[in-house]
């Protein structure tokens, strides 16, 4: 018997449908979607040191973390279970098989500095010209 009368609000967010796990967790999990495009061409997709990684989405913890499993390519493209992943809700990557930890930290880091980066709004202040100041 489920105690929440809508298990999916819960779980994302209270009805945020745009975001994953927390706020922290989801700007790291797209940080690293956008790293592996960079890293092979393809979405969720990683060249590590030991071969090519497929990393799939999984699960929303309550807490906010957002776990998946990784998968390895073999030579002929199919793939094996390899290991898994793990954002932590405030969006510290605990583990992500096949991709090197400091490749980890540093997307973490700069996703979750671009977070906090205040958004600045220019201001424009109105002036007014004195008959003198025209003229």
């Amino acid at each position: 018997m489920c105690y929440y009368s809508n298990m999916n609000e819960l779980l994302n967010n209270k009805g945020d449908k745009t975001m994953y796990g927390s706020k922290e967790a989801t700007a790291v999990l797209k940080a690293m979607e956008n790293y592996s495009i960079e890293n092979s061409g393809k979405m969720m997709v990683f060249n590590g040191p030991s071969g090519q990684y497929k990393a799939i989405t999984g699960r929303t913890r309550v807490d906010g973390s957002i776990t998946g499993v990784v998968h390895k390519f073999d030579a002929e493209g199919n793939t094996k279970l390899a290991g898994s992943f793990k954002i932590l809700s405030d969006g510290y990557i605990s583990r992500w098989t096949g991709v090197p930890t400091k490749v980890n930290a540093k997307v973490s880091a700069n996703a979750l500095a671009e977070l906090v980066t205040p958004v600045v709004e220019e201001v424009i202040e109105e002036q007014t010209v004195t008959d003198e100041e025209a003229a």
